[in-house]
């Protein structure tokens, strides 16, 4: 007798192989995640400790942001340089901190004045940022504590130009407190953040580890 039941599972294990062709199906899917994430790796290992800082469209857009979030802003020139002290005996070496001395010119934000210091880390691959001495700069402390860093903005080029978009953006806000929404019809205004892009090649590891996890959970007993 003719089973039309038997018959059809007897098809749909021709067509698709059965347990062992979705097996080898789901094998090939997650071998493509790993190979993807695999390769996601070593093409950010080899930034995988630089600094990453929001991008912005436009020089304006960057400054106008600086005037919206920093919380002193100002100009001057960089009269001292005092580089990070050598690590205590037995101590591994870091970045450090370099220390710079500036004569302040313009407060445009935040009270700054006379001879102010301000800190930054010793390695521009953790934010830190490098000033030349007998050189003039818009520095720019995101925090007001006397610490800039490479994506706070803080610059010895187009000082002049990129100061009067900071000034102009402070005095369109009216107010030079931090956080102040920009003016009527233009775009967010986006906080500047550094951060390591070591943060995503561990995400890609984790991506390769999930892929590794669904291709033995997919393996046929």
């Amino acid at each position: 007798m003719f089973d039309a039941t038997s018959k059809r599972q007897e098809e749909e294990v021709v067509m698709t192989g059965g347990s062992s062709g979705r097996w080898r199906r789901t094998a090939a899917r997650a071998a493509a995640v790993a190979v993807l994430a695999g390769g996601a790796v070593p093409m950010l290992s080899g930034v995988a400790w630089a600094c990453s800082c929001a991008g912005y469209d436009s020089e304006k857009a960057e400054y106008r942001a600086v005037a919206d979030n920093a919380k002193v802003v100002y100009t001057g020139l960089v009269t001292e340089e005092t580089p990070p002290p050598p690590p205590p005996p037995g101590q591994p070496v870091g970045p450090g901190e370099t220390r710079y001395t500036v004569q302040v010119e313009e407060d445009i934000k935040g009270g700054a004045g006379g001879v102010r210091e301000v800190t930054t880390s010793g390695d521009s691959a953790s934010c830190g940022t490098t000033l030349q001495t007998r050189k003039r700069a818009l520095v720019v402390e995101h925090a007001g504590n006397q610490r800039t860093g490479l994506c706070d903005g803080t610059t010895q080029d187009r000082v002049d130009a990129r100061a009067a978009i900071v000034r102009d953006q402070v005095r369109r806000n009216g107010s030079a407190g931090p956080g102040t929404p920009i003016g009527e019809g233009d775009g967010p205004s986006l906080p500047r953040t550094g951060l390591p892009t070591g943060v995503a090649t561990m995400a890609a590891m984790a991506l390769a580890g999930s892929a590794a996890v669904a291709l033995r959970a997919a393996r046929p007993a």
